[in-house]
């Protein structure tokens, strides 16, 4: 007696990703005229090859359906879902960043802000990332960045994909911070508030915001740092920053970012955050625990002129966020009592000329504090502000003779961190009158030696401080 011919594909349910297509062999020993169909039919789009017996779905809208297979005398029908998937990668991720010598952590955050903004996730989904091969990169290098994506939701289908990240060098607009707001009033907190807020006005206007706050209460807090869209479009901002802690020395605290600072704005390394419209994105969140300080410095520079609808907001909370892009929610905290200074044009240039074996020359920092119009508001110590030093160093004499760059603090215990000639030189925490020699100049005879410095005031030491050019 003949067996009876069949018809088999390898799936007890067929499971569709919607715009994917799944390919499907049909197995068995039915011959004859075929016949393949969909219900509901426009859940999927078919494509059949008798002579390879090969079925290419492509999944059209979330459905529950079936598929029917006939061959001559020989029927075979497969139950069969359409879903979407938790998340999709709707192109790939580009990163741009700018300058010489950028930093790892610039690389990374740049990588994650471009893969959020590529990947397309579903409500009600929860989407994982990892990052890897991420380091600091030169002046001429671009690369990639490997990102592995799992995704899951309710209903949907999981999605797991390795991707690249591709790192772009671009210039990016390179403008001088025009404001300055310092977050430190007050310096210590405690619970939920709203430490500073304000708005990104034009790349005219980059916004240079430093904080330094310690957790004053007993139990662990965050400080995060916001950027919000209120626009109906993609907003782009040029970022620089530099942050530490937490620790409980404020000294080092502030110390370290500026430091760190300096050296990333020197050299100008920047690179670009992408904001969805009507979102929020959360560039920094630091852990606070009690006692805990912590201090950042961030240079921010919209690309888009969207007056009063591009923005930041520094405030502290109990919890995580749950993602770093939020929707907007334009019921933004009420805070009372605080009032935000914004400082303008937070350089200051200025000249010094040293005769050997002459009188010392003098630079003071943080001694003239900037104010915010009558001058009712002043920023004593010139926290965040740049200062930018040309020094002048003549020799008249017959015989060579050595100069050196000296720092001493006025106002008690400080640090400095100064780049002289572009190199980085930190000095050690100390109490008026100790000094620390930053740097020695042979100046040969009859010869006029430039040099430039810059540095800027840290929060947590103690201005005025100054720095010394003499001959010993």
């Amino acid at each position: 007696m003949l067996k009876k011919p069949w018809l088999l594909v390898p799936y007890d349910e067929l499971i569709i990703p919607v715009d994917e297509v799944t390919i499907v062999a049909v197995r068995g020993t039915a011959t004859g005229e075929w016949k393949v169909t969909a219900e509901p039919t426009d859940a999927v789009q078919l494509d059949f090859d008798p002579r390879q017996r090969m079925l290419r779905l492509r999944g059209c809208k979330v459905a529950d359906g079936s598929l029917s297979i006939r061959c001559g005398d020989a029927m075979l029908k497969v139950p069969m879902r359409i879903r979407l998937r938790a998340a999709r990668l709707k192109r790939t991720p580009v990163a741009l960043l700018s300058g010489a010598q950028v930093p790892a952590d610039f690389v990374r955050e740049a990588a994650e802000n471009a893969l959020l903004n590529a990947i397309e996730r579903q409500p009600r989904s929860y989407v994982r990332y990892e990052l890897s091969g991420i380091s600091a990169m030169d002046a001429m290098s671009d690369g990639l960045v490997t990102a592995r994506i799992l995704a899951t939701g309710d209903d949907y289908l999981p999605l797991d994909l390795e991707t690249s990240v591709r790192i772009a060098r671009v210039d990016l607009p390179r403008e001088l911070a025009t404001k300055l707001v310092f977050s430190n009033d007050p310096e210590k907190v405690s619970g939920e508030h709203v430490l500073s807020y304000g708005m990104l006005p034009s790349v005219k206007d980059p916004v240079r915001l430093v904080y330094h706050h310690t957790n004053a209460g007993k139990q662990s807090i965050w400080l995060r740092l916001e950027l919000f869209n209120a626009t109906d479009q993609l907003v782009h901002i040029v970022t620089r920053f530099a942050y530490s802690g937490p620790t409980r020395d404020e000294i080092h605290a502030g110390h370290t970012a500026v430091a760190s600072f300096l050296q990333r704005w020197y050299n100008r390394a920047s690179f670009l955050l992408t904001i969805p419209p009507r979102s929020v994105y959360i560039a920094a969140e630091h852990p606070l625990p009690p006692d805990g300080v912590v201090s950042g410095i961030w240079e921010l520079t919209p690309t888009n002129s969207v007056q009063g609808a591009i923005g930041y907001q520094l405030r502290t909370v109990a919890q995580t966020a749950q993602g770093r892009i939020q929707p907007l929610n334009m019921a933004l905290p009420v805070t009372l009592n605080v009032r935000w200074k914004i400082f303008d044009e937070p350089i200051r240039h200025t000249k010094a000329i040293h005769e050997v074996v002459g009188k010392w020359a003098f630079i003071h920092i943080g001694r003239e504090p900037l104010r915010v119009g009558s001058g009712r508001h002043q920023l004593r110590g010139n926290y965040g502000v740049i200062y930018h030093a040309i020094i002048e160093v003549r020799n008249n004499r017959k015989r060579s003779s050595w100069s050196e760059l000296v720092f001493t603090p006025n106002g008690g215990i400080a640090r400095a961190a100064v780049l002289v000639d572009g190199e980085l030189i930190q000095a050690p925490p100390l109490a008026p009158p100790r000094e620390a020699v930053l740097k020695r100049w042979r100046i040969p005879a009859h010869s006029v030696q430039q040099h430039e410095i810059w540095t800027m005031p840290a929060p947590g030491s103690n201005y005025p401080v100054s720095i010394i050019i003499r001959s010993p």
